[in-house]
């Protein structure tokens, strides 16, 4: 372990974590102030970059189903580059997303497409943050459109939220 933790518990949960290669993030931040860290990381009004994958992105970005346009792309995936996205200001520890990105697929994704990412390019660029969709699971098929719907609370588009 890196880090020597004053709680017992903790530290039991700290070296479980790193024996499976996982990475466990603690914070005692009251609601406002978690609100600022998630405000802070997806900046409101700052344009990144949405990204689809077939697997989980891990802390890089991997499994990512590219666009016609992106470097990289052999066939299938979806029209065009990453889809841009922006965010609204946070509140209560929640960011949502504040505009449609819309993926035309041109291909059949038999297993749904389980995961998204933040970029800061639609081309390359650096890896902000993923996880996993809802509602995208079964098959999906060729020509399809993938919809994100940034609509303030209602639990549509892409939301980042702080957990605990």
């Amino acid at each position: 372990m890196i880090h020597t933790y004053q709680n017992a518990d903790i530290a039991k949960w700290a070296k479980a974590a790193e024996e499976v290669n996982a990475f466990m993030a603690l914070t005692y931040l009251s609601g406002a102030y978690a609100t600022l860290a998630v405000d802070g990381i997806l900046v409101a009004s700052t344009t990144f970059y949405l990204s689809l994958h077939s697997a989980s992105p891990s802390t890089s970005g991997a499994n990512e189903i590219l666009g016609s346009s992106q470097s990289g792309y052999s066939s299938g995936g979806y029209t065009g580059y990453r889809q841009t996205l922006q965010f609204a200001a946070a509140s209560s520890g929640i960011q949502y997303s504040s505009d449609t990105q819309t993926f035309a697929l041109l291909a059949t994704f038999a297993s749904g497409i389980p995961y998204f990412g933040i970029w800061t390019a639609h081309d390359a660029g650096t890896y902000i943050c993923g996880g996993p969709t809802s509602g995208l699971t079964g098959s999906i098929p060729n020509g399809a459109s993938v919809i994100f719907t940034g609509t303030s609370a209602s639990g549509s588009g892409v939301t980042i939220s702080v957990q605990g």
